[in-house]
């Protein structure tokens, strides 16, 4: 069935950018249970993240990344309870904060995401921190292809 998407930003200088989309799909998506609980090692893939970060021709980097979570949104027949990323932060290598994302359950499974980030071209990476809703932490570096070779480093 069809529902409209709607994403909200708020830019540093306080403007905000809103935007939807109505999405006509198949529906029963979102009570169905993630199809990363197929897999044995689902537990040990949570949090994962896969990237790359490009330079854009505005002179803003765009990263785009994906974080291995099943997002489940507890409305599935078999009881599975509500298990999801609620927030993302992301940062210069420096620690200079260039986004922060409030998610909720209706999120895809493995979730991937695209950002225009002010990232100067001598700072060469983003750090990525999410946290889940049972307090799962996750931290990862996705290297600039203009410093390194483009790898992302699980951070502890």
């Amino acid at each position: 069935q069809g529902t409209p998407v709607r994403a909200a930003a708020q830019t540093a200088d306080g403007v905000w950018h809103v935007g939807s989309v109505y999405l006509d799909a198949a529906g029963g998506g979102c009570s169905a249970p993630a199809m990363a609980r197929n897999e044995e090692s689902w537990s040990t893939t949570v949090g994962q993240t896969q990237g790359r970060i490009w330079r854009d021709i505005s002179g803003l980097a765009r990263a785009r990344f994906r974080i291995r979570h099943p997002m489940d949104t507890g409305l599935a027949r078999d009881n599975t309870p509500a298990f999801y990323i609620e927030s993302v932060k992301v940062t210069s290598s420096a620690g200079a904060p260039l986004a922060t994302l409030q998610m909720f359950e209706p999120v895809s499974e493995d979730p991937t995401v695209t950002l225009m980030l002010p990232l100067a071209p001598s700072d060469g990476a983003i750090d990525i921190e999410g946290r889940d809703i049972n307090g799962g932490l996750f931290r990862s570096q996705i290297t600039a292809p203009w410093r390194q070779s483009n790898v992302v480093v699980p951070r502890g």
